[in-house]
C-alpha cells in the first residue's frame, strides 16, 4: 500500500507537470515555427491617455517607423496584421472564406515556415506594389489538386494575386504565425500614413527579435525613451509595452491595469510561481510524511543494521537509494501519462494545441523533478533515523 501511494503520487505529480511544462513549452519557450519565441519581445498595442480618458489600439505605420526600427542592438524586427482577416474567392461558383495575414518582408524571418516549393516576397516586390501571395499546401491542393500552384494566380475580393510559394499548413496554435494566405502590406498606404504621421489607421502587431534575453531590457529603456519623443495630437499622453510570450500568452491572469503599475505586475508573476511551488511541494510533503512512516515501521531492522555496525552515512545512503528508486519508477510512470495524456488532447482537439509531445527540454524537467523528489522525501526521514540510538531503533523509534 506505502508503495502503490508513493508511486500514484509521485506519477500523477508528474503527469500533470511534464504535460503542463510542455504546453507551457511550445507556447513560451520554442516551438517548430516559433523557434526565437523566447528572445522575441511583442507590441500589441498602443494606449493614449488625457486626463481621465483613455483609447487604445493596435500599433500604426507612424509608430513603427519612428520608434521601434530605430531601436540599436536587435536582430530583427518584423510586423503583421493582428488578426486574420477574412478574404473571399470562389472555387466552382462556392464561396470560400480564406484566413488571410498581412506581413512585411522579415515576418519570415521571424517564423520557421517550411517551404514545400517557391519562396517568400521580397522587400523590392512589397515596395513595388506586386500583387504576390504565399499559400499554405491544404489550400493548394484544395484549388489545384495535386499540381504545383507555383505561379497561378488567386483572386481574393476581386483583386488577382501571383503565388510565390507554397509552405507547410500551420496550426492555429501559433496565433501570431496562422493563416492560410499571406500577402504583403500595402507599402503605399504605409508611407503615406508615415510622412503624414497618423495615428489612427493601421493596426500591426510588432515582433522584436533580440540577440539574447539579456537585452530585453536595454531595448525597453531605448523605447521608452524614442515614445517620450512623439507627440500625439489633442496633447494626448502615449503609453507602450513590449511584452515578451509569458506576458502576452498570460496577459488575462498577469496584465496590470496601469502601465505605471509594475509592482501589480511583479505581485501576479510572484503568485504564478508559487502556485508552481505549491503544486511540487504539496505531493513532495506527503511523500516525505510516508517516508518517515516507513522508516519508523523498519525500526528494528534499522537497530540490527547499526548494532553490526552501519555507519551514519550507509544508513543515510540505504535510504536515499531506496527512494530513489521509488521514485524513478514514479517517474516513468509520469511520463508515461504525461505522453498519453497530451496524445489524447492532440487526438480530441480539446485545446488546440497541435501535435505536442515531451521533447528533450520536457524530459529534463521532468527529471531534475524525479532527482528532487528522491533525494528530499530520502534525506529527511534517513537523517531522522539514523541520529537514534540503537537502543531506540530496537524499541520502535521515538513516538
Amino acid at each position: 500500500m506505502f508503495t502503490f501511494i508513493s508511486l500514484f503520487g509521485i506519477s500523477f505529480t508528474l503527469t500533470i507537470l511534464l504535460a503542463a511544462t510542455a504546453i507551457y513549452t511550445y507556447k513560451v519557450v520554442s516551438n517548430p515555427i516559433e523557434k526565437n519565441l523566447y528572445r522575441t519581445l511583442f507590441l500589441k498595442q498602443v494606449i493614449f491617455t488625457r486626463d481621465h480618458s483613455m483609447t487604445s489600439g493596435p500599433v500604426m505605420a507612424y509608430f513603427i517607423e519612428s520608434s521601434v526600427k530605430t531601436i540599436p542592438n536587435t536582430e530583427l524586427v518584423s510586423f503583421c496584421g493582428g488578426l486574420c482577416e477574412k478574404l473571399t474567392t470562389y472555387l466552382n461558383n462556392d464561396r470560400i472564406d480564406i484566413d488571410t495575414k498581412i506581413t512585411d518582408e522579415n515576418f519570415y524571418k521571424a517564423f520557421t515556415f517550411e517551404f514545400l516549393e517557391g519562396r517568400s516576397y521580397s522587400k523590392e516586390e512589397i515596395e513595388s506594389g506586386q500583387k504576390v501571395v504565399v499559400i499554405c499546401s491544404s489550400l493548394s491542393k484544395r484549388f489545384f489538386g495535386e499540381s504545383s500552384a507555383l505561379g497561378k494566380t488567386i483572386t481574393l475580393n476581386n483583386e488577382t494575386y501571383r503565388i510565390v510559394g507554397i509552405v507547410k499548413d500551420v496550426h492555429k496554435l501559433f496565433q501570431t504565425a496562422y493563416a492560410q494566405l499571406w500577402k504583403p502590406y500595402n507599402y503605399a498606404t504605409y508611407m503615406t500614413e508615415v510622412q503624414k504621421k497618423d495615428f489612427g489607421n493601421s493596426a500591426f502587431l510588432v515582433m522584436v527579435i533580440a540577440k539574447n534575453k539579456s537585452q530585453f531590457e536595454s531595448i525597453r529603456n531605448q523605447f521608452d525613451q524614442r515614445i517620450s519623443w512623439i507627440k500625439p495630437p489633442d496633447k494626448f499622453q502615449i503609453h507602450a509595452r513590449f511584452e515578451t510570450s509569458f506576458d502576452f500568452i498570460f496577459e488575462n491572469f498577469i496584465h496590470s491595469s496601469s502601465f505605471d503599475n509594475n509592482h501589480d505586475h511583479l505581485y501576479r508573476m510572484i503568485s504564478i510561481f508559487f502556485i508552481l511551488i505549491l503544486f511540487l511541494m504539496i505531493p513532495l510533503l506527503n511523500l516525505t510524511n510516508l517516508s518517515v512512516s516507513r522508516i519508523f515501521e523498519r525500526s528494528s531492522e534499522i537497530g540490527v543494521r547499526k548494532a553490526f555496525g552501519a555507519t551514519k552515512r550507509q544508513m543515510i545512503g540505504q535510504f536515499v537509494y531506496e527512494n530513489l528508486i521509488l521514485t524513478f519508477l514514479g517517474g516513468l510512470l509520469g511520463f508515461g501519462g504525461a505522453w498519453l495524456l497530451l496524445k489524447g488532447i492532440n487526438s480530441a482537439g480539446i485545446m488546440e494545441i497541435g501535435s505536442i509531445g515531451i521533447n528533450l527540454r520536457v524530459g529534463l524537467y521532468g527529471f531534475l523533478v524525479i532527482i528532487l523528489f528522491g533525494v528530499i522525501s530520502g534525506l529527511y526521514p534517513a537523517l531522522k533515523m539514523s541520529k537514534l540510538q540503537i537502543v531506540d531503533t530496537m524499541k520502535g523509534g521515538n513516538k
